[in-house]
Parts: C-alpha cells; structure tokens; sequence
C-alpha cells in the first residue's frame, strides 16, 4: 500500500510541471520591413509572423512570444520572407 501511495505522489507531482514556457525574443528592425517573418523553432517547428510585429516601445525592436518546450536547450532562427520567395536571415538565438 506504502509504495502505491508513494508512486500516485511522484506522478501527481509530474503532471503538474508546466511542459512548455513561453519566451520573448526580439530583433532590430530592418530600414524596410519585409512581408513577414518565419521563425524556426528547433529546425523542425515553423511559425509565421505576418505581417511583421509593431516595433516594442520600451526597445525599438520587433519582439513576438514564442512557446518552447520547458526542459533542454532550443535553437530559435528569425527568417524575413518576401511574397516573391526571397528570404534572408534576421536573428538566431539559443535559449538554454
């Protein structure tokens, strides 16, 4: 009975840690804004900002929350894109 109660406590207390976090990140403005950004998450996970975020008042940067996962470390890359395909990168950022 000891150990049940034990194993319910461990995996009650599992569950309840968040699985992912959500970060702020945040890059200079270009002299002209492309049509919107892609942002990579990990190489494998594509998020879209389109159009391109106002610039944040409290830094003059362009700056969107993302979510990750909560544990490890994770590889964030800002990529502009125009409607003709073209693509450039704009920041990459390594969050531990």
């Amino acid at each position: 009975m000891r150990l049940l109660t034990a194993f319910l406590i461990v995996a009650s207390a599992t569950g309840c840690r968040p699985t992912t976090r959500t970060v702020k990140i945040g890059w200079d403005p270009p002299p002209i804004l492309p049509d919107g950004y892609r942002i990579l998450v990990d190489d494998d996970r594509v998020l879209d900002v389109a159009p391109p975020p106002p610039p944040d008042s409290s830094c003059g940067c362009l700056k969107v929350e993302i979510t990750v996962l909560a544990r490890g470390r994770h590889v964030v890359n800002v990529m502009a894109y125009t409607r003709d395909g073209g693509m450039s990168p704009s920041a990459s950022v390594v969050i531990e």
